[in-house]
């Protein structure tokens, strides 16, 4: 699987608060990204992932809109079960 793949998934607790964040792997090359609100990652993760489905590099929704704020909330978050 040669496509790029977000992996979210890191919570922090920090002293000046909460930190979370995700990864990427593309190629042999990672990236990781912080912030601090949880939505702010799942909006950064949603960004990410859109991108990618839009360009072809890998399968996404049916109806992809034309832009990632027009994804249904289905499609905006990690997966099921991750964010319980």
């Amino acid at each position: 699987m040669g496509f790029p793949r977000p992996v979210p998934g890191n919570r922090q607790a920090r002293r000046n608060g909460e930190l979370f964040g995700y990864g990427t792997y593309v190629e042999g090359d990672t990236s990781t990204y912080w912030f601090r609100s949880q939505d702010a990652c799942f909006e950064a993760i949603t960004a990410e992932v859109f991108f990618h489905w839009a360009s072809g590099q890998s399968d996404g929704p049916d109806n992809l809109p034309a832009t990632a704020a027009g994804l249904p909330d289905q499609d905006r978050k990690p997966y099921p079960g991750w964010t319980d």
